[in-house]
């Protein structure tokens, strides 16, 4: 801008030094750049001013999508999927008539086998029973427990091949508790029947008779049969105060948390 000005009082001088119609020439090229630097000096201060008020309001809604963010992230962790799922699950042992269709019953099987197992040995075997004369003898499994099965759609019976791993107990409990959950997630309602360990009558162990039944290899083992379909009864979930907090401890055992 110095330069321009220098420039502009130069041009009062020009007639003087180069004459009159060369001076009016060099003095409006001299004019009209000054102008032209002129509107793009304007121009900035406009954009750099339009910077600022977008920086400013962006900062603004940052402010405003942090706080609606932390909401809405407390709000969601509430609300995850998995809680839900363990907040409405409880143990059904009265069903419909109604038939578990083929597609619910695809995503149950994909689910228990994508559950984890140590070592990915996946020990674990199941037996998918639907035939309601089959469904009518597991009912018959043990003394007392397993009754109810009788009246449902669906039994899938959870073995496992104890030579594969020392763990298949725990392998599978988890393709278990995946079934359960992911019954509750296709609005089915399913229970655990125990066979391992328990009795079909004084001399043959419940296990033994699934294998009779089901026609097992002898060197199988029988964990449980879980009883899935449509519930016909409304089981409310556990309310939170029901929870046993009391058996948490925190870094050691029996020490609370502080605060």
């Amino acid at each position: 801008m110095y330069i321009l000005a220098a420039l502009l009082i130069l041009v009062f001088f020009l007639p003087d030094i180069i004459g009159p119609i060369p001076a009016i020439i060099c003095g409006g090229l001299v004019i009209g750049f000054a102008y032209f630097v002129y509107n793009l000096w304007c121009r900035q201060d406009d954009t750099d001013s339009e910077m600022e008020n977008s920086e400013k309001i962006n900062n603004d809604n940052f402010e405003f999508d942090s706080v609606e963010s932390n909401e809405s992230i407390n709000n969601n962790m509430e609300k995850t999927m998995l809680l839900d799922l363990l907040r409405k699950r409880r143990s059904i042992r009265q069903f419909t008539d109604h038939k578990v269709e083929q597609e619910k019953l695809d995503i149950l099987l994909e689910a228990m086998l994508r559950s984890p197992s140590s070592r990915g040995l996946n020990p674990w075997e199941f037996v998918v029973v639907t035939d309601k004369d089959t469904i009518a003898k597991l009912a018959k499994a043990k003394t007392h427990g397993s009754s109810f099965l009788a009246n449902a759609p669906l039994a899938i019976v959870v073995c496992a091949d104890p030579t594969k791993s020392d763990v298949w107990v725990e392998d599978a409990s988890i393709a278990s508790i995946i079934l359960h959950l992911c019954s509750t997630d296709l609005g089915l309602g399913s229970c655990w029947i125990q066979i391992r360990k328990r009795q079909h009558d004084e001399q043959k162990e419940a296990a033994a008779y699934v294998i009779e039944t089901l026609g097992l290899k002898a060197d199988m083992v029988v964990e449980a049969i879980i009883v899935i379909g449509y519930t016909a009864e409304e089981k409310p979930g556990r309310d939170k105060s029901s929870l046993l907090y009391d058996r948490i401890s925190y870094e050691m055992y029996g020490k609370v948390q502080q605060g």
